[in-house]
């Protein structure tokens, strides 16, 4: 407990006399729509989350999207030097949109990995001032507050904006695989429920009649698998699942499993048919050929979404501790009806030949997907019993339909690839390459793959430069953008000149037919609407390096829109003339003035008539309300009106007519004088403030005082202030305050363990202490004492005891020593503090009496203890020889 608090009260003492205290602070809400681009350089994997939400609301990706809502916070700290920091917090939020399903919302899972981002840093009159480069971030990293960039304080002005521009979010590998994960636990969870209720009505119905050996054997597996399924999904414990449990799968999964070891009683008690006619291995083999047939037939009659769960019944085959149940069961099934036991071997053999029969069905009808991975799992049917063996029929033939399954999609490939289908191509190429990595399937069985993809590659160029010629640009960055993702993840693909030349073609004309729409707008006078096309166009130029627009095209449209908008806020702000709104006219105004300045614009005689009659008398009026709050003693507030009218006069160009220039140099050279006085005066008392508590060996409040009068000094620049008095009395102690420093790492290290990095800091404390005499300031070694007696650590005990019989605490030290004997240190061991204690004690006790009784004063320092027999000895020595 004691440490804990000592470490808490390290943490909170005294921060450096510079800090990152931050001086602005704004927070901000966004939001960002995800949905499915077929442009160039779309981002793979969002494309592959709208496909999957897509699926899972059973639409076409073009119409499934959704809005990402997130809340990021800017800070501007004092940096090192003259330089300031913004730091920048990014906080995800909900979504809307397609992310509701089955009753679940997959907000947690739909937050991007990645981000760009600029920092703006707007000045009140002069606009953006300073614009950082895109940076690419990842939204995990922003948690906590994070230095994106540095600027000159020079820069900053009091009313300055930072904001940041967001121009991309997009997911990753590793986010949308845990999206797509989620997405497949919902999906099973689902499956999984259906699977349930389609168990209660088998059992229901196998409960009322009587079976073969063979039927009553295929239910029992069906149960069994079914009941496994179950058990993994309802164990599922995801980001997301199982939420509240919408379905009760929990409890379904509990029911099913109670009501299928009920069905396996039933079933050998009275729910077969008679001793079994015919041979009891093969029937019971058939049977098991039966559940897998029954398990094929069932994954085929659901529905597609959830069939891939409903598929494992047929494709998994049986755990080892499944394969004992069943094994159990034959037996308990024989015995009941005066059988001998089954020979276990003989049934796992029916068993086998159940999945080769089955097999040949499957190759025969061309199927080898599915015979892959039915013989798979017969394969594994033999890894987990002993009893089987693994037969060369079994692996033979599943080679076989590897090979035959690779074919097969090759052959579908070369077909889609003949009939101009490259899309059907690189699906069922996908696929197949999927099935090469699930088997490990060595190279002479997954030839041709590069020439195929490289045939569909050249097919996509054909098809751009098909469209090029017909002008569908966008078609043709489509079919460029497929031949760039199969160049790009896969070797050996050659796109060449031809994927260059049409590409560059295909965005320049696109662009073109972009800023066309721009001039379109502009002609109807929808110039807000031709910025953002214009925007629009510019960034989708800048997601094609190799292309770079025409900029005095751009530089004339930027100020055909500047102009429209020009006039647009003069007329406003005329209306606002007449309706006597002047905050509004003001505000139009300015905006209007800004635009003029950015687009290099002449004024027009409306806005100079609008200057004289509306902006000068609110200027005055501004002035004058700057007067009565000087005289009301507030010069604060009236160096504010001065500041914002002057900021305004500049805006509008009239900060020089003589009349407006003898109100701003007047107001603010009185507010001036009436500030600074007062300022000049608060500064001084801070400086005294800080000298006296440095005096005081009061750090931590003097750093405080320290860092709120150079915010004051920063602030208040105008009025002459400096930091050269409180540098003076900041450098007079400045080696206490690097003791302090140093002794209060010292300390926060051997509090947290790390004693030997502690004890190091406190030797270099000491030596600091020593050769500055720093005792004379009063400075005291605080808290090793109080540590040493509270921990079981010898060494720091050992180390602690040292350093206070040095500095002639002799009372401590022998407190330390007599916790360095409970602590189990041995009396040789403790010899040197021993002597060094007995000795330091006798001489101080001399000093003090004169006279002293040796059996008395041993008696109190060591209790009769014989652990202290050597400090008893050397005490006794110097008593009696002085």
């Amino acid at each position: 407990m004691f440490r804990t608090l000592f470490v808490l009260l390290m943490l909170l003492m005294q921060a450096p006399l510079l800090s990152g205290q931050t001086i602005y602070t704004a927070g901000r809400d966004g939001a960002w729509q995800f949905g499915f681009s077929s442009t160039g350089n779309a981002n793979r994997y969002n494309n592959q989350i709208i496909n999957q939400l897509a699926l899972a609301h059973r639409k076409i990706p073009e119409k499934t999207a959704f809005t990402f809502f997130y809340r990021y916070n800017i800070e501007v700290r004092y940096g090192h030097g003259s330089m300031l920091e913004v730091m920048l917090t990014f906080h995800p939020s909900m979504c809307s949109g397609d992310v509701q399903m089955r009753g679940f919302d997959l907000s947690p899972v739909l937050i991007p990995a990645q981000m760009k981002c600029r920092v703006v840093l707007e000045h009140p009159v002069n606009g953006v001032i300073l614009q950082s480069g895109e940076m690419p971030l990842r939204t995990d990293s922003l948690r906590l507050p994070r230095k994106v960039i540095s600027f000159p304080d020079s820069l900053w002005r009091e009313g300055c904006l930072v904001k940041a521009d967001f121009m991309h979010f997009g997911f990753d590998a590793e986010s949308y695989a845990r999206a797509e994960k989620e997405l497949f636990y919902i999906r099973d969870y689902e499956a999984a429920s259906a699977m349930a209720d389609t168990l209660e009505k088998r059992i229901r119905a196998a409960r009322i009649n009587r079976h073969t050996a063979a039927e009553a054997f295929a239910i029992s597996v069906y149960a069994g698998k079914t009941v496994r399924l179950l058990r993994e999904a309802s164990s599922v414990n995801s980001l997301i699942l199982p939420g509240k449990d919408p379905v009760g799968l929990a409890e379904k999964q509990r029911i099913a499993a109670y009501k299928a070891g009920e069905l396996d009683s039933y079933l050998l008690q009275q729910g077969a048919k008679g001793p079994g006619a015919g041979n009891l291995y093969k029937n019971l083999g058939s049977g098991y050929a039966g559940q897998l047939e029954d398990a094929l037939r069932l994954s085929q009659k659901v529905d597609y979404y959830s069939s891939p769960f409903f598929y494992r019944l047929f494709a998994n085959g049986i755990s080892a501790s499944h394969l004992f149940r069943l094994k159990e069961l034959a037996r308990a099934y024989a015995g009941s009806r005066g059988m001998p036991d089954p020979d276990w071997g003989r049934l796992s053999r029916e068993m086998i030949f159940a999945y080769l029969l089955k097999s040949n069905e499957l190759i025969a009808d061309d199927r080898f997907a599915e015979a892959v991975d039915l013989l798979s799992a017969g394969v594994k049917f033999c890894s987990v019993n002993p009893e089987a063996g693994l037969p060369d029929t079994l692996t033979r033939r599943l080679k076989e339909a590897r090979s035959g399954l690779t074919a097969a999609y090759t052959r579908v490939v070369k077909k889609a690839l003949k009939s101009n289908l490259p899309v059907i191509a690189e699906k069922y190429l996908a696929e197949a390459e999927q099935y090469v990595l699930k088997y490990n399937l060595d190279d002479g069985e997954a030839t041709g793959f590069t020439s195929l993809y490289q045939q569909m590659a050249d097919m996509y160029l054909v098809n751009a430069g098909n469209l090029l010629q017909k002008g569908n640009y966008n078609g043709v960055l489509s079919e460029l953008d497929k031949a760039g993702n199969i160049a790009s993840t896969r070797q050996g693909i050659v796109l060449g000149h031809t994927y260059t030349s049409v590409l560059k073609k295909a965005v320049d004309g696109r662009f073109d037919e972009m800023a066309g729409l721009t001039k379109v707008l502009l002609q109807k006078g929808n110039y807000q609407r031709a910025g953002q096309s214009l925007d629009e166009a510019l960034g989708f130029a800048g997601n094609y390096p190799v292309y770079q627009p025409d900029m005095t095209l751009v530089d004339s449209l930027r100020r055909m829109i500047a102009g429209q908008t020009y006039h647009a806020l003069l007329a406003a702000a005329w209306q606002d003339k007449l309706d006597r709104n002047k905050e509004q006219l003001i505000l139009h105004m300015t905006e209007a003035a800004l635009t003029a300045r950015n687009a290099g614009l002449e004024h027009v005689a409306l806005f100079d008539s609008l200057v004289q009659e509306g902006v000068i008398p609110y200027l005055n009026g501004l002035y004058s309300t700057g007067r009565l709050k000087l005289w009301a003693g507030e010069p604060e507030e009236a160096l504010g009106y001065s500041q914002k009218a002057s900021q305004l006069a500049a805006v509008m160009g009239v900060a020089n007519l003589p009349a407006l220039k003898t109100q701003q140099d007047e107001l603010a050279r009185l507010a001036d004088e009436s500030l600074c006085s007062r300022i000049r005066g608060e500064l001084e008392s801070l400086i005294g403030e800080a000298s006296a508590l440095l005096q005081q060996n009061r750090f931590d409040q003097a750093s405080e005082v320290i860092i709120e009068a150079r915010e004051l000094i920063y602030s208040r620049s105008y009025c002459g202030l400096s930091t050269q008095q409180l540098n003076r009395v900041t450098e007079k102690y400045r080696h206490p305050v690097r003791w302090n420093e140093m002794h209060r790492t010292a300390l926060q290290q051997i509090a947290e363990g790390d004693y030997t990095e502690g004890i190091r800091k406190l030797n270099e404390a000491e030596a600091l202490f020593t050769h500055y005499r720093l005792d004379t300031l009063g400075l005291v070694s605080s808290g090793l004492f109080e540590l040493a007696m509270a921990t079981d650590e010898l060494r720091l005990i050992d180390y602690t005891t040292g350093y206070y019989i040095t500095r002639g605490h002799y009372d401590k030290a022998l407190q330390l020593t007599e916790r360095l004997r409970s602590s189990g240190m041995g009396e040789d061991a403790a010899r040197p503090h021993l002597e060094s204690l007995g000795r330091g004690l006798a001489l101080r006790d001399l000093s003090e009496t004169g006279e002293v009784d040796v059996k008395l004063m041993l008696r109190i320092y060591t209790g009769g203890n014989k652990w202290y027999r050597r400090f008893a000895e050397v005490y006794r020595f110097h008593i009696l020889n002085h």
